[in-house]
């Protein structure tokens, strides 16, 4: 519970310091169009996540049982890089060091190969923010960040843009799906596809607050214009790819994504 409430502060410490910074500084037409674009939005996201997570926690069916805690759950070599107060704690097991490169790879190249496509400038689309989604599903927190790391060097916003990708949508459903990978998958799939819908749209805005604020690369007036065309299509181009390659490695390579982080961190 310490280690979650940690991770759940410095989600809600980062996002109540962006909007309480900048929020204020975004002119809309009408004004209360900003705060349903940025708070109102935020909260939704926020409210939804944690409901849809603990009723599949507590409620709904499971695909199997867990496998327990451990290390020795997580299947493979473990790679130790670190000890608190005398027990040995695994931080990234060779499994997870797998996915961390191969999707972080699969970004960096991406961003390599200047596949980034521009929709509302300087607003644009890549798969920036689904690689380390994933890996972070799968790995948890510190595979999150490396992904993000690594995949985001060649990313144009970088690294102002891609942490505030994490940090804004992909670290809180890293948190979630912990608690909800072995749930069946009819109720899995629409619960990833809501949670990460949401929290992606309200990147948009975040990332917007960022662009003109921070980074000068447009006025504050662009941030309310920018998240209307984004709303809806952006975060589609996000949620569908992103569940359907969490379907098919579900379906050939199960166990793939099996989280088992928070076994591995509070287990002596």
């Amino acid at each position: 519970m310490t280690l979650l409430a940690v991770l759940l502060g410095i989600y809600f410490v980062y996002n109540l310091a962006v909007l309480g910074v900048w929020a204020g500084s975004v002119p809309s037409d009408p004004p209360f169009l900003a705060l349903v674009m940025g708070p109102i939005l935020w909260v939704a996201a926020i409210v939804t996540t944690g409901v849809t997570t603990y009723a599949a926690y507590r409620f709904l069916p499971k695909e199997s049982a867990r496998t327990g805690p451990g290390a020795s759950a997580d299947g493979g070599a473990n790679v130790t890089v670190g000890r608190s107060l005398g027990r040995k704690i695994v931080w990234v097991t060779s499994r997870e060091a797998g996915i961390i490169a191969a999707f972080s790879g699969i970004t960096f190249a991406w961003n390599a190969l200047g596949l980034i496509i521009v929709v509302f400038p300087p607003g644009s689309w890549s798969i920036t923010g689904i690689m380390p989604q994933i890996v972070g599903m799968g790995t948890g927190p510190i595979g999150l960040f490396i992904a993000h790391f690594l995949g985001g060097l060649l990313w144009y916003d970088f690294p102002w843009g891609t942490f505030n990708f994490m940090l804004s949508s992909t670290f809180l459903v890293t948190i979630a799906y912990y608690f909800y990978h072995d749930v069946v998958w009819r109720w899995k799939y629409p619960i990833l596809f809501a949670q990460t819908f949401l929290l992606h749209q309200y990147d948009v805005f975040t990332w917007a607050l960022w662009a003109s604020n921070f980074a000068k690369l447009a006025p504050t007036g662009f941030v309310v214009p920018s998240t209307l065309v984004f709303i809806g299509p952006w975060s589609l181009l996000n949620t569908v790819p992103l569940v359907i390659i969490v379907a098919l490695l579900d379906r050939y390579a199960p166990g793939f994504l099996r989280p088992t982080w928070l076994d591995r961190y509070t287990t002596k």
